[in-house]
């Protein structure tokens, strides 16, 4: 319990940073530390760069000028010991397609970040007549794209992340719970195509709350196995 008290705070001032592994046969060996390279991708304005500030344990802003960036962070999260590489902070259109493959491949592990705000409007559009949101369509491209750069399986793991969802009225309306098996029956289409429920993890929160952004940089290291 005190080493998790530890990491959170390390998380909460900035003190830590996590990274992801370059290399699969990487493995948690007790009072080892495991090295991780994380690819972090999604499409434009999903919390890509915010995330990655939370990982490295910097403010969710732009850092001032001439202020220094980390280039790896070290977190304790309940025992286990990650250092953790700066992702590259991708853009977000298919254009980045070629740039996301190579990060993908070299990485340990992917983390695919979605809008809360995404998935409420394309929940609303579901029940009325019309084209279906762009942002659907392009999150099945991105989920096929990941299908061929990547091998699937528990040695790489991917998580789907949703931030935003201060933004999401059903979050409050259906109750936590409710909502994440909400947010996991929108997004079983990418899941089954990623590699299936063995290989993706669901993680969602708001990356505004020093706690919530906390708990989500926390689970993405443990869908590390």
């Amino acid at each position: 319990m005190e080493d998790r008290k530890e990491s959170a705070t390390a998380v909460a001032t900035g003190a830590a940073v996590v990274v992801s592994s370059a290399y699969l046969a990487i493995r948690y060996v007790r009072g080892k530390t495991i090295d991780l390279r994380l690819a972090v991708l999604g499409q434009e304005g999903v919390g890509k760069s915010t995330l990655i500030a939370r990982l490295m344990g910097d403010a969710p802003t732009a850092p001032p000028p001439g202020e220094k960036i980390r280039k790896d962070v070290k977190i304790q999260v309940d025992g286990r010991r990650y250092r953790v590489r700066r992702p590259v902070d991708h853009g977000g259109s298919e254009h980045d397609w070629g740039r996301w493959k190579e990060t993908a491949q070299a990485s340990g592990m992917v983390v695919y970040v979605i809008s809360a705000e995404h998935l409420q409007t394309e929940d609303q559009a579901a029940g009325i007549e019309g084209p279906t949101p762009h942002t659907r369509h392009r999150r099945v491209a991105d989920a096929e794209q990941l299908q061929l750069w990547i091998d699937p399986s528990p040695d790489k793991p991917v998580v789907l992340v949703v931030t935003h969802t201060d933004t999401d009225s059903r979050c409050d309306e259906l109750g936590l719970h409710s909502y994440g098996a909400q947010l996991r029956e929108q997004l079983t289409e990418i899941i089954n195509l990623i590699g299936g429920d063995r290989t993706v993890s669901l993680v969602s929160g708001s990356l505004v709350d020093d706690g919530d952004a906390t708990r989500i940089v926390h689970e993405i290291l443990m869908a590390w196995r």
